[in-house]
């Protein structure tokens, strides 16, 4: 099933479906930590410089790795009601929830700044980059958190996504960028050969690197 050997070599592969991107001030912001090795791949074929964009998924209570919402470094929130009532999860659970994910999101966001560029986002057109996209609650708020940010246009941009989320997020960008939507929709990480967890490190060497090349692009 695995379509791409690594997140590097899909963010290249996705380079060339943004290929008009090159030169044209536009920046990429992957989505931490996985998409900004996404990101990386993509800025490197296109000289465009990378920074991170923080998006923390909210738990539910007794399954932390069951998502009932997400939220960003910006504070923009999608909290997903129907989960929130199934897992049993409170109001104030839930509103403490999202304080330490919030705390979390701005806590990595000023580790990876010293490693990317420092102009301003506004009125930009910003590729949010993610590794995969399978309900779309991440990559919304990643869209929208762009647009706090002060981006004028976002590109949404992924190797491989659901059908239903393609749906759901294509009103929300100016463009969609997806090269794989299979149908059954299994799991994003059975779509890689390798889809180990990408460290802080490994983010922040991501950022200098692509950052280094773009400012040596002509």
């Amino acid at each position: 099933m695995a379509a791409f050997a690594d997140r590097i070599e899909a963010g290249r592969a996705l380079a060339g479906r943004l290929e008009r991107y090159r030169g044209t001030g536009a920046q990429i912001l992957g989505m931490a930590r996985g998409g900004v090795m996404v990101g990386l791949g993509a800025a490197d074929m296109l000289g465009l410089p990378l920074r991170a964009l923080v998006v923390r998924k909210l738990g539910a209570p007794h399954n932390p790795e069951l998502a009932i919402g997400a939220v960003s470094e910006t504070g923009q929130l999608w909290v997903d009601r129907g989960l929130v009532l199934a897992t049993g999860a409170t109001e104030p659970y839930l509103q403490s929830e999202i304080a330490r994910q919030v705390e979390e999101a701005r806590r990595r966001e000023a580790e990876y700044a010293a490693a990317s560029p420092n102009t301003s986002l506004a009125g930009a057109t910003c590729i949010v980059a993610d590794d995969g996209i399978a309900t779309g609650a991440s990559a919304l708020v990643g869209v929208r958190s762009a647009r706090d940010l002060g981006a004028a246009q976002v590109v949404l941009a992924t190797p491989v996504a659901s059908p239903q989320a393609v749906s759901a997020l294509r009103p929300e960008v100016e463009e969609m960028v997806v090269l794989a939507t299979p149908d059954p929709f299994v799991a994003v990480g059975l779509y890689y050969t390798n889809f180990e967890q990408t460290t802080d490190e490994e983010v922040i060497r991501a950022l200098r690197e692509a950052n280094s090349r773009a400012k040596a692009e002509p």
